[in-house]
């Protein structure tokens, strides 16, 4: 035997009463909205690897650096102009040796 709830179902089962959810109050996240750390990063948005493109394929690591939004332009030129000097200096001084 059956009987409606306000939230649920109440189940007659061998003579005691059980309450079982609605199906769309067991899946729900009780209207809460998730939280920021609850959503998953991407990861060509963790800044472990930025870093670590960065040093293993330079030009990808700079697209991915300009692309976070975390960081002020100031320190997006900075990197951008001590990673062109070290790719600049590595092909003129290591060249000639």
């Amino acid at each position: 035997m059956c009987r409606a709830g306000r939230k649920g179902n109440i189940h007659l089962l061998s003579g005691t009463l059980r309450y079982r959810p609605r199906r769309e109050d067991a899946i729900s996240n009780n209207g809460q909205t998730p939280v920021e750390e609850d959503v998953p990063v991407p990861l060509r948005e963790r800044l472990w690897f930025i870093f670590v493109i960065m040093c293993v394929f330079p030009p990808a690591g700079l697209v991915l650096f300009w692309r976070h939004e975390e960081f002020p332009p100031e320190a997006k030129w900075l990197v951008t102009i001590v990673i062109v000097g070290v790719v600049v200096w590595a092909l003129v001084f290591v060249g000639r040796g």
